[in-house]
């Protein structure tokens, strides 16, 4: 995504420069600072159809801090932005805003750090697209460590509609153990490639952390938060094909009691 956006302000550059007035100029690296100013610093008003982007000073310098920050903002086009603090402002203590729930992936791309044990780190996996006439070769998801996260849910939902007998709306629970059994073998799969597809770690990355810079700190930890989403997807796999086959099972029970049904329905049956 970096190198992409590097790539991407470069192009934007040299298209610019083609329009430039006789005796007007900026350099690449000028246009560089403004864009990653833009980027990282801009509040989207109205985000819900597009809306604009503005940008506020003093309110783009407090930090991240979700979900405890303490202070909150709001937008319209047209009527102003408003910052509120609310009560839990100690004195001389740091202002704070949330940047929104996002996987060190995104907030090192976007704004240039990252956090520890972050709950919203994610991982992107692709699976090939349902079959309804749209023409799409394959679709992608970014699920993270918990089965009851929306992107997981989505993952899932697709999988489900993949595996079944015919193409057929979004199923958000499981369908039948045939299915399920599918589902994870395709997501076990999945999993196993992303996590071998990893390049192997520079010899830098092997020093005391303290002696590597902050960047190399910040891409070592996006990397780490992804491969602990793949593994415990990996682990839910393994754990849900041992409950749908009769052996012991557990660590998962958001999954496995969604499983549960199916197991007693195939008992009524048999």
């Amino acid at each position: 995504l970096i190198h992409a956006e590097i790539e991407r302000i470069h192009t934007e550059y040299q298209q610019l420069r083609m329009h430039f007035p006789p005796g007007f100029s900026f350099t690449l690296d000028e246009y560089k600072w403004a864009k990653s100013m833009v980027n990282s610093r801009t509040f989207r008003l109205r985000p819900e159809d597009g809306g604009d982007e503005v940008m506020v000073p003093l309110a783009d310098m407090m930090d991240h801090h979700a979900p405890h920050h303490n202070v909150s903002w709001a937008g319209k086009t047209g009527a102003g932005f408003l910052c509120m603090a609310t009560s839990d402002v100690s004195h001389n203590g740091p202002l704070t805003l949330s940047y929104g729930r996002k996987g060190n992936g995104k907030l090192f791309y976007a704004y240039g750090f990252t956090l520890q044990d972050n709950r919203n780190d994610d991982t992107e996996l692709s699976f090939p697209a349902l079959d309804d006439g749209s023409g799409a070769a394959a679709i992608s998801f970014r699920p993270v460590a918990c089965y009851n996260h929306a992107g997981t849910r989505k993952m899932f939902a697709h999988l489900r509609s993949l595996h079944g007998e015919e193409p057929r709306a979004a199923l958000m629970s499981a369908a039948s153990r045939e299915n399920e059994l599918a589902v994870l073998d395709a997501l076990r799969h999945n999993c196993r490639e992303r996590i071998a597809g990893f390049p192997a770690l520079p010899q830098a990355s092997m020093e005391p952390a303290s002696r590597l810079s902050s960047r190399v700190q910040n891409a070592l930890r996006v990397r780490e938060g992804e491969l602990q989403v793949l593994h415990y997807l990996l682990a839910l796999a393994e754990a849900g094909t041992d409950f749908l086959n009769g052996r012991a099972a557990s660590g998962f029970d958001d999954y496995l009691s969604e499983l549960e049904p199916l197991l007693q329905a195939e008992a009524v049956t048999a």
